[in-house]
């Protein structure tokens, strides 16, 4: 698998498959170490178990390509293809994940991206983040 498929991160926050790696264990504690000694902050690594979703459903549902963003109170949200509501392993880990507090991810915000993903663009345009200053943002239509 690409990567890309198995595993999604933004800031501090690692959201990953227990399968993403060859040993998975090995290259978290890595990043970990990288993150926390180059980056100053803590590493929040959220570990999907298979037993909770199975690597065929994260691949078919496309969870991981997934985007997470920042949102405005500074919590942080996940932009998930509709698939991952639809499927019910998958929608499940997302409610659960949501109401854990341990974790900044406090929303799923689903998207029907059916059509990218039948054209060939698949959910990489989940993907795509342009920063704008204000002025960018309100030139644009």
């Amino acid at each position: 698998f690409h990567n890309d498929v198995i595993s999604v991160g933004h800031q501090n926050v690692f959201l990953y498959h227990e399968r993403a790696f060859v040993n998975t264990s090995n290259v978290i504690q890595q990043l970990r170490q990288q993150v926390e000694t180059l980056c100053q902050v803590p590493f929040i690594a959220i570990e999907v178990k298979e037993s909770d979703i199975s690597l065929e459903a994260a691949v078919k549902t496309y969870l991981f390509n997934s985007q997470i963003v920042t949102l405005p109170d500074q919590s942080m949200g996940l932009i998930a293809p509709q698939e991952c509501q639809e499927s019910p392993s998958v929608h499940n880990f997302l409610q659960k994940l949501i109401e854990n507090k341990a974790q900044p991810i406090r929303r799923v915000i689903y998207q029907n991206i059916r059509e990218s993903m039948q054209n060939g663009g698949g959910p990489a345009c989940l993907r795509l983040r342009v920063a704008l200053t204000d002025k960018e943002y309100k030139a644009m239509h």
